[in-house]
């Protein structure tokens, strides 16, 4: 593994990636990004879905306007002398209804055409989309054909398709189905000749098919929006049921674990004791001094994880960035030689210290390392490389520190579920890790934010709030100081 050395940091493009917690919330070719507090930045904000209220309104302000504009616009034909004051009322009707039908046959087809919410193209979608065409094609002709009589009483049946699309689509299908009749009606009438006067009979069938179909489908839809609320709530609760659960027994557990850890540690100091007094080999007392140190660092993030657990907050002091960064890269000496890669840092010189527990925020520094490591794939070992960097943050106040890596990038199957808890890509990890991870650097203050390369490198950041307590400045280190 290479060693720390000074370079000039890697400006506004240094981001850092995801904590892992051993439980491969990243795989090679499966890898996970964090993207803010929530969801990805580059998600677009979807516009919120029609409401039944909305399509109320809709259908008011289509009723009220042409009429208003309708009584105006018909008086003052009338004034001139164009309709005798008798046909007033009639020739109104027939103004309010072909406008109003306008307005409510065509107004909400471009509403859900500029919302997006039609149903997506597929061979099933066209193949029900020609039954439904098929049905009206057959209650038209049924209508309008040899079969049918002066009276149209076979209208109803034009109800069926139009409700049968509001059940099964929602008011995107409603609106659809009510354009595609009226058109087909429009047809019907030229082609069979029916008489003017009649006109206005069918407009007003036409507009009470569309109304009801308009309301059956902003009701459906609205129902089945309440329905995925409720699921995602429910899923909310379960997630935070289970958390609760894991908070628990991670408390119960750095528990348990304290005594056999501490027995261990007391076991390893007596053997180095021993060693010692009996000369024994060089190479076995290093041996043993490194196993105290190793046992020493379990404890104290036991410790440091019970405490966060059952505070919810950590132990905040002032703390070298460059140390904090060199510490992570010997402890991650062995992860570098099992996946065969390369650990170098770049750290701004004069980087103020920081606030923070050392302990925990080595451990979200190390699982980053460790999930880059296990993350790449490439058959070239020289093509293995991860840099540890840290620079001043474009926030004042604030210093970013990241991991940036030379794998195959990030899968946008993953990381739709980036922040939910359980959420990994091993069969036998617990996908605990990224929200622990994002628990801690929340609790310090930062934000932990991921950025994925347009050829295929990784890098994520998070940041840390500078210490109050004074100008405790640092130096850039160079690999010869490692």
């Amino acid at each position: 593994m290479a060693g720390i050395d000074g370079g000039r940091p890697d400006g506004a493009r240094l981001a850092s990636r995801p904590v892992g917690d051993g439980d491969g919330e990243r795989h090679p070719g499966r890898r996970l990004r964090w993207s803010g507090l929530g969801a990805a930045p580059s998600a677009r904000p979807r516009p919120p879905p029609f409401k039944l209220r909305d399509i109320v309104l809709l259908l008011g302000g289509a009723a009220t306007t042409p009429l208003a504009v309708g009584a105006g616009y018909i008086a003052l034909h009338t004034l001139v002398g164009l309709f005798p004051w008798s046909d007033f009322a009639g020739a109104l009707l027939q103004y309010w209804v072909g406008e109003v039908i306008g307005i409510a046959v065509l107004t909400p087809v471009v509403l859900v055409t500029l919302r997006g919410t039609l149903p997506r193209a597929s061979w099933r979608g066209g193949a029900e989309l020609a039954v439904y065409g098929l049905l009206i094609g057959i209650t038209l002709w049924l209508d309008f054909g040899p079969l049918a009589s002066a009276q149209y009483e076979h209208f109803y049946l034009l109800f069926l398709p139009a409700v049968a699309v509001a059940v099964r689509h929602g008011l995107a299908g409603a609106a659809l189905a009510s354009a595609a009749t009226q058109g087909g009606l429009i047809v019907a009438i030229q082609v069979t000749g029916v008489e003017t006067a009649r006109t206005t009979h069918f407009q007003l069938l036409m507009l009470t098919l569309a109304v009801t179909a308009l309301l059956l489908g902003a009701v459906v839809s609205e129902r089945r929006r309440v329905e995925a609320m409720i699921r995602d709530r429910q899923s909310a609760l379960d997630r935070v049921s289970r958390l609760t659960e894991a908070g628990g027994m991670a408390a119960a557990l750095a528990h348990e674990l304290n005594q056999p850890l501490s027995a261990t540690m007391s076991y390893a100091r007596a053997a180095r004791k021993i060693a010692r007094l009996e000369q024994a080999s060089p190479r076995l007392g290093e041996i043993l001094d490194k196993t105290v140190i190793q046992a020493e660092r379990a404890d104290r993030v036991i410790r440091s994880l019970r405490d966060f657990v059952r505070k919810g907050h950590s132990n905040p002091a002032p703390l070298s960035v460059a140390a904090l960064i060199a510490d992570c890269l010997v402890l991650a000496t062995p992860v570098a030689g099992q996946h065969a890669v390369s650990i170098q840092a770049e750290i701004s010189p004069g980087l103020p210290a920081v606030s923070g527990d050392a302990v925990q925020l080595q451990q979200v520094l190390l699982n980053l390392v460790r999930n880059a490591a296990e993350a790449m794939d490439t058959p070239d070992p020289r093509s293995r490389r991860i840099v540890v960097f840290a620079h001043p943050d474009t926030e004042a106040g604030f210093v970013a520190v990241g991991v940036r890596d030379s794998g195959p990038g990030l899968s946008d199957v993953v990381e739709r579920n980036l922040f939910a808890p359980f959420v990994t890509t091993k069969a036998t990890g617990m996908g605990l890790g990224l929200s622990i991870a994002h628990s801690i650097v929340e609790a310090h203050g930062g934000t932990l934010t991921g950025e994925r390369r347009p050829h295929g490198e990784t890098v994520f950041r998070f940041t840390l709030p500078v210490h109050d307590a004074g100008p405790n400045h640092e130096t850039g280190i160079n690999s010869d100081d490692a």
